[in-house]
């Protein structure tokens, strides 16, 4: 097995500035692919987006010689506004095309409740079907919190259209988990990742550009490469307590996560 060559850096890295910017700094690091955040509080993409807003934005990725994989949304589907936003936000995803919608249990709000999430998935599930999309359950908040959590909440679910989005560090911050034997039992399930590194353990704000924290990738990517993931190896950086740094700053992180991955990648590639 070969790991995949698509690599996605998040606009999501871009989090306090447009996704003019984010578009731009991205296309510079030499990545062809993005994953485009739409969750509440950044909205490069949103759920209320119009046809024009949707075409510009297409006609901005293909100016910067960007393709989206993804859309990453963290919009909850545990109440009837969250199900009626995560579904018209699948409808956008084909339109820019992207394949793959992330979203949570209960979204930005932790407060999560499975019997209403379980309720509705389904609805949502369906909707996706029809769209081509498939739903990415994040490793994120409780049920979620890890790959393991994560693999029980998407088998009881039960439906070919929703599987996990792993994220390599929020199985730290929520789950206090490191990402290697908890990666290896959710592989099968996994659909899209995010490789995003981190420094100290649950509950602790640190997320820094891969290479610069504590997980160690190498060993990630052997279990993922090992288990059999081909899917795309979507990167997110979140900086830390401090909030996000400048602009020039955010170009550099992007630029190192993405020169860091690739040479770890190598042995991959020509294996």
């Amino acid at each position: 097995m070969v790991l995949s060559k698509i690599i996605a850096l998040g606009t999501g890295i871009y989090h306090h500035y447009g996704i003019d910017a984010a578009l731009r700094g991205l296309s510079k690091t030499g990545c062809g692919h993005v994953e485009i955040a739409a969750s509440p509080g950044i909205d490069h993409v949103y759920p209320e987006m119009d046809d024009a807003a949707v075409q510009a934005l297409a006609e901005k990725l293909k100016l910067h010689n960007l393709k989206a994989i993804s859309l990453n949304g963290n919009i909850g589907m545990m109440t009837d506004d969250g199900v009626e936003q995560s579904k018209k936000l699948i409808s956008l995803a084909p339109k820019l095309g992207a394949a793959i919608i992330v979203n949570t249990v209960g979204g930005e709000h932790l407060e999560e409740d499975l019997p209403p999430f379980l309720a509705n998935i389904g609805e949502v599930a369906d909707h996706a079907r029809s769209n081509g999309v498939t739903i990415g359950l994040e490793v994120h908040g409780k049920y979620t919190a890890n790959g393991r959590l994560a693999l029980d909440t998407v088998c009881q679910v039960n439906d070919p259209n929703v599987k996990i989005n792993y994220d390599t560090a929020n199985c730290l911050y929520f789950g206090d988990t490191w990402p290697y034997e908890d990666l290896e039992v959710a592989v099968p399930e996994i659909v899209h990742i995010h490789l995003k590194d981190k420094i100290g353990s649950k509950g602790l704000w640190n997320f820094p550009p891969i290479g610069s924290g504590e997980v160690d990738f190498e060993r990630v990517l052997n279990i993922l490469d090992n288990g059999g993931y081909g899917g795309a190896l979507g990167v997110e950086i979140e900086f830390d307590d401090r909030g996000w740094p400048p602009l020039p700053e955010v170009d550099e992180a992007a630029m190192s996560a993405y020169r860091n991955l690739v040479k770890l990648l190598q042995p991959h590639w020509q294996s």
